[in-house]
């Protein structure tokens, strides 16, 4: 059983935006998709069409634009910094609403019982 110390964890209620298209985005996407979870879209700087990991998932502007896109769609339940570098991520999530950081857990992963998951974990 999994016990989340801030929040419960990412679920099929939950609408997402991910910061980042690379690698590491892509296996944030499959796990918020084998838990049921809506990933409407994600924020990139990068506009190459061609650098969309995963490619169904819509660039809906640059992470510039975060502000504007959780005002346009308050829908927005969670929102994932899908990036490896601990530097950036940690400013990006420095930018966005405590109550939208939830962890993220695979329906394969194996958590200890007594693991505790921060906000924004994957």
């Amino acid at each position: 059983m999994i016990r989340p110390a801030i929040r419960p964890i990412a679920d099929q209620t939950d609408v997402a935006l991910v910061l980042g298209r690379g690698g590491h985005a892509a296996v944030v996407v499959d796990a918020l998709h084998a838990v049921g979870a809506v990933v409407l879209g994600a924020l990139d700087d990068d506009p190459d069409p061609r650098a969309a990991t995963p490619p169904d998932v819509t660039r809906l502007g640059r992470l510039d634009d975060l502000d504007a896109v959780l005002d346009a769609h308050p829908e927005i339940t969670l929102v994932h910094a899908a990036v490896g570098d601990p530097h950036t991520r940690e400013r990006w999530l420095a930018r966005i609403d405590d109550a939208r950081l939830r962890p993220i857990v695979h329906p394969s992963a194996v958590v200890s019982p007594s693991a505790t998951l921060g906000a924004a974990c994957f």
